[in-house]
C-alpha cells in the first residue's frame, strides 16, 4: 500500500501564489490594482479632516506700463504675501 501524500509535490505558499496568479491571470491583475485604489481613495479622502495652510508669495509690476518706475516716479515693482488656515468644522457629509 502507497501513500499518495508522500508522492505528490508540496504545495507552494500563498504568497507565491497570489504573486503567480497576478503575473499570469489579468483579472486577477484588475481587482487587486483596484483594492489597491480603493485605499489610496480612502486615505486621501481621511485627509480633507486635517487642516490646511496655504502660502502665497508674489513678486512682479503692478501698473498699466512696464518698467521699474512710472511716469510720475512711483516704483511699479512690488510684492505680497498672504496666508490661509483651512480648519475643516464640517464638511457637509462629503
Amino acid at each position: 500500500m502507497v501513500d499518495d501524500a508522500q508522492l505528490a509535490p508540496p504545495l507552494q505558499s500563498f504568497e507565491d501564489f497570489a504573486k503567480l496568479a497576478q503575473k499570469n491571470n489579468p483579472d486577477v491583475r484588475v481587482s487587486s490594482l483596484s483594492v489597491r485604489a480603493a485605499q489610496y481613495e480612502s486615505s486621501s479622502a481621511r485627509g480633507g479632516y486635517l487642516p490646511t495652510l496655504t502660502l502665497d508669495y508674489i513678486y512682479g509690476i503692478d501698473a498699466p506700463q512696464f518698467a521699474v518706475h512710472g511716469p510720475d516716479g512711483i516704483r511699479n515693482l512690488g510684492y505680497s504675501a498672504s496666508a490661509t488656515l483651512n480648519i475643516p468644522v464640517w464638511n457637509w457629509g462629503a
